[in-house]
């Protein structure tokens, strides 16, 4: 579910080549989606009605931690953590 929301808001707001990475941590499973654009991403307040915008209020309340880190003339890279089992 966390990886959906923050690969599908990357294909409807970012810049360039997608990529997803995967890396085991010692606890945790982190994933992160980097995007070509520079503009940083925070969760949004939706109203009830809306069909879109939740994604990472979900990714907020449901990983262990995550952020957003940009990368100079890169663009940027959201992730998550999540323990590993």
């Amino acid at each position: 579910l966390l990886a959906s929301e923050l690969v599908t808001t990357a294909l409807l707001y970012a810049q360039g080549r997608i990529t997803v990475r995967v890396t085991a941590l010692e606890e945790t499973w982190r994933v992160g989606v980097y995007d070509g654009s520079p503009v940083t991403v925070a969760p949004r307040r939706v109203g009830l009605e809306a069909t879109s915008g939740r994604g990472l209020a979900l990714v907020e309340q449901l990983a262990a931690a995550w952020g957003v880190e940009v990368h100079e003339h890169i663009g940027k890279e959201v992730w998550f953590e999540v323990p590993r089992p």
